[in-house]
């Protein structure tokens, strides 16, 4: 009898053991929603939307999910800090053969890869590249969230020579991600296509 009581006991177990891993998967798979991510942007750039247009910044990255269900973001804008000054940059376009302006967009678990246009809202006309140290914060608006979600913050230093190009609105100033002294590396470049805002 008490054989029976200790594999009945043993059985009892087993199948609570089970039906907590089976709950617990399908919390981590289907229920639980994870947060948006972004991996650290290869490219960067400063610039301007059309020679007297507003000031715009210029990324490309990979948004994704850390669960299986994905989020809806209502936007994307970005923070450009430089000592005391502050610019917001909340025009948000996305694409890459094709670029539309940014709402509404779903982000799977997979990702979604792409550039990332931004132009200055608000009182632009003050804002210039100045030489200095640039702080850039990437910000997501979630559907059904109050408050926007810091997904990244990357440090880029621009020096006179690229303030002067930028001043000039001749060409844009990009910066490339270097793994080895784990900084962005400034190269003068073409122009970056932006749908008229």
């Amino acid at each position: 009898m008490n054989q029976s009581f200790y594999i009945s006991l043993i059985s009892c177990s087993v199948a609570l053991i089970s039906i907590a891993i089976s709950g617990f998967t399908l919390w981590l798979t289907f229920l639980r929603k994870g947060r948006i991510r972004t991996t650290r942007p290869n490219i960067v750039a400063f610039g301007f939307d059309k020679p007297q247009g507003p000031p715009k910044v210029f990324l490309r990255t990979l948004l994704f999910n850390t669960a299986h269900r994905g989020h809806v973001l209502d936007s994307l804008f970005v923070e450009v800090r430089r000592s005391e000054t502050i610019q917001t940059f909340t025009d948000w376009a996305y694409g890459d053969a094709k670029i539309v302006m940014g709402s509404g967009l779903h982000i799977p678990r997979e990702g979604i890869s792409c550039n990332h246009y931004f132009l200055a809202s608000g009182n632009f006309s003050e804002f210039v590249f100045l030489p200095g140290e640039y702080i850039i914060r990437i910000y997501a608006a979630i559907f059904n969230r109050k408050a926007p979600v810091l997904l990244d913050q990357l440090n880029i230093f621009l020096n006179e020579e690229e303030a002067s190009i930028l001043k000039s609105r001749s060409s844009n100033v990009i910066f490339t991600w270097n793994p080895d002294s784990k900084k962005y590396i400034p190269s003068k470049g073409p122009s970056i296509p932006l749908p008229v805002s």
